[in-house]
């Protein structure tokens, strides 16, 4: 601001470089007038001495820190060895702390840090106190994944059970289980490795604390099929193959002509864990059409069969197959189209 009509240079409002002294030059309103001013502009050196910010990479929260009695407390994981922790520390703007950020040190005890402020001369001790969180002692299973699980396994803290189902035909000697546990408890037998579920396993978590401990049990169930198929169907009479049909549920078979189709015995195959009413493997009278029911594997589903069997035509052959006697030579020779022997 100038005195009522004069000029200055530099010109107002110009960027300038005040690292050394600046002249300027103010002009009076006659316009011949002048007089040399010098501006030096320096820093002012801060005395701030505070701890803004101190952590460690093991901390279980953030520092207390009380600027009033320049304290600090901190807590760290259960385990940590405090006697060579490694804090990051923020001090006031300009001001050095001693020993340095990002130093190990020994915080089995108080510890002292010294901050000098920007002055240089002003400083403050600062008294920083780290404790070890107390062990947990949860030895809970919380979490527990199969990829062939077919819904989300039902986890029960009452009782200590864990179950889950897997699909029907699923090998379950082999099985990965992925097992969250409480936070710092450890597991035997390990989570994450092939583990055969035919029975019952049994699962022991150790809290962090190394002596509470918790037992658990892990069932496994493979759901029952649910097939009702007849795969296969066997008389011994039978001229060829029986024809099993899985969309009309029907089976057709042939026995020789003159079979007496009252009393054969049928051998039939079934869906894995199926059952069949009247049962196989016992005489049948199949003079007319039977009805079977196919029972599954669940005790619940279930598909009603038909199996037919027929004589097959009567053989219109004429053959001689074989012509001996006793006195004869050599074999007969028997020719079926000139018909001799």
């Amino acid at each position: 601001v100038l005195s009522r009509g004069a000029t200055i240079s530099p010109s107002v409002g110009q960027a300038q470089d005040f690292s050394s002294p600046v002249v300027y030059t103010v002009t009076a309103q006659d316009g011949s007038t002048t007089r040399d001013w010098t501006v030096t502009v320096v820093h002012g050196l801060s005395t701030l001495t505070s701890i803004t910010a101190f952590s460690f990479t093991e901390e279980t929260g953030p520092a207390v820190i009380n600027d009033l009695d320049s304290t600090i407390f901190i807590e760290v994981a259960f385990g940590t060895n405090l006697s060579a922790l490694v804090p990051t520390i923020t001090a006031s703007f300009g001001a050095t702390v001693t020993p340095g950020s990002d130093i190990a040190y020994n915080f089995t005890g108080p510890a002292y840090y010294l901050v000098t402020a920007e002055d240089g001369i002003t400083d403050r001790l600062w008294t920083v106190n780290v404790t070890e969180r107390p062990p947990r002692t949860g030895t809970s299973i919380t979490a527990f994944t199969l990829p062939e699980l077919v819904s989300p396994a039902t986890i029960n803290g009452g009782v200590q059970l864990v179950m889950g189902r897997v699909p029907y035909g699923t090998d379950i000697t082999s099985l990965i289980p992925n097992i969250g546990i409480s936070p710092g408890a450890s597991m035997d037998p390990l989570g994450g490795v092939p583990t055969d579920f035919t029975n019952p396993v049994d699962y022991r978590v150790t809290a962090e604390d190394g002596s509470t401990f918790q037992d658990w049990v892990v069932a496994i169930l493979v759901d029952p099929n649910t097939e009702t198929d007849i795969i296969s169907f066997d008389i011994p009479e039978l001229l060829a193959p029986a024809t099993i049909d899985n969309t009309l549920h029907t089976v057709v078979g042939s026995v020789p002509f003159g079979t007496d189709l009252s009393v054969l015995v049928p051998s039939i195959g079934l869906s894995g864990g199926a059952s069949i009413d009247p049962v196989s493997d016992v005489a049948t009278d199949f003079s007319s059409m039977v009805s079977y029911t196919v029972t599954a594997d669940d005790g619940v589903t279930l598909q009603d069969w038909t199996v037919t069997i027929t004589e097959g035509p009567a053989s219109t052959e004429t053959d001689i197959t074989a012509f001996s006697i006793p006195e004869l030579t050599s074999a007969a020779i028997i020719d079926n189209t000139l018909h001799t022997i």
